[in-house]
């Protein structure tokens, strides 16, 4: 995985981070996302309610990294369901049994899945800088299981990371929602890489591999597609390869939309 792609002052206030923050942070990694930091109160959340239950958040992050990262592009919905998670796992290994030039296509994500950059308000930023109650906030962290987090003082944003992996356009939908926040950015990744990304129509699959190459750190010069696509677990239908500086076949009209 690449690194994350951060203004200066978040890189330099992930070294920096106050004592209470870390603190907080290591005591949520250990107890899970539900549980309170040591020595802090609990948040009051009365009806607080997450955008997933308890057990998919649970569910993350899981073992298979890539799979699950590819899940995620496949509803609009903040942690990937364990049935499309298995079925993308089986695809992927089976697609590269089949075709082992896909074999390095690994997929690289967009973002990191796991942090927010959230920009608020002058009266809340305060809160949030000096631990005041805050409830809307402390409750959203405590729901989503905040690991680390980090502010700074003169860009006035937080940077949030979070324990699982997560369709960040969702989250920041529900930080958008917290009054005092003005916006909410994924923590970007640097450069470009393969893209693999997937839909599904009832119980098939479709996958496009996006291959780049040619000084990928700055965006890649050349991306080479490949369309499969899968009607059963593991079961791969080899559609068409073509270099995306043409245009794609008609055969792949059914390939799934990827953003280099």
């Amino acid at each position: 995985m690449r690194h994350a792609h951060r203004p200066a002052a978040v890189a330099a206030l992930l070294a920096v981070t106050a004592a209470a923050a870390v603190a907080a942070a290591a005591a949520a990694a250990a107890t899970g996302p539900g549980a309170p930091a040591t020595g802090t109160p609990a948040p009051v959340c009365p009806g607080y309610k997450a955008v997933v239950d308890e057990t998919a958040l649970a569910a993350t992050p899981r073992a298979d990294e890539e799979a699950e990262l590819v899940a995620l592009g496949l509803a609009d919905r903040l942690v990937a369901s364990t049935p499309d998670y298995e079925r993308v796992k089986a695809d992927l290994a089976a697609i590269r049994a089949a075709r082992p030039e896909l074999a390095e296509a690994t997929h690289a994500h967009w973002d990191d899945a796991q942090s927010l950059i959230v920009v608020l308000a002058p009266a809340a930023f305060e809160r949030v800088k000096s631990g005041a109650k805050f409830p809307a906030w402390d409750c959203a962290n405590r729901a989503y299981g905040l690991v680390h987090s980090a502010v700074d003082e003169e860009g006035g944003y937080a940077f949030l990371q979070f324990k699982g992996r997560y369709k960040l356009s969702v989250l920041a939908r529900v930080y958008g929602k917290i009054r005092g926040v003005t916006s909410v950015a994924p923590n970007s990744m640097m450069g470009a890489g393969t893209r693999v990304c997937a839909r599904k129509a009832g119980a098939t699959f479709h996958y496009l591999f996006a291959v780049g190459s040619g000084d990928c750190p700055a965006g890649c010069m050349h991306w080479d597609h490949t369309y499969v696509y899968t009607t059963a677990p593991a079961k791969p239908v080899h559609v068409a390869t073509w270099d995306a500086a043409a245009a794609a076949p008609a055969a792949a009209k059914l390939a799934p939309s990827c953003p280099h």
